[in-house]
Parts: structure tokens; sequence; C-alpha cells
């Protein structure tokens, strides 16, 4: 199994977010796979928007805590 470095991965997610090429160009032209070239590309997302994850995934708890209570709520009144 080919391992790749960060350095790679990241030329890689860069040129696709300029827009300068798709993930199959890439893929063909770096000798790597569409699906590498994908999970590369997810990756960098989630590592770049993980505060907003993470501010989501609170927000949601805290949403789902407030309907629990508010169920409580109605069925004690």
């Amino acid at each position: 199994m080919k391992t790749y470095t960060e350095e790679f991965k990241k030329t890689i997610v860069e040129l696709y977010e300029n827009g300068n090429k798709n993930k199959s160009e890439l893929a063909r032209e770096y000798g790597t796979s569409e699906g590498n070239v994908r999970v590369w590309i997810a990756m960098y997302w989630v590592n770049s928007n993980i505060s907003s994850i993470e501010h989501f995934a609170t927000l949601a708890s805290c949403r789902n805590v407030q309907i629990m209570l508010k169920l409580k709520l109605e069925i004690i009144n």
C-alpha cells in the first residue's frame, strides 16, 4: 500500500479547492485513486471546520435538551 506525505495531500486538496482540476483529473495526474482524493478533501474540510462542527453539535445537543424539557413540562401540566 502506497503512503503519501501530508504535504502531497495538502497540495492535492489546494489544487482542488482552487478549482484547477476535478478529482478524477488530480488522481490521474498525480498517480493516486479518486477515492484517496475524495478522502483527503473530506478530511481537510472536517479539520478546517472542526470548531464549526463542534459548535453545531453543541447547539443540536442544547436544542434536544430544550425539546425534552418542553415535552416533560407538557406531560406534567
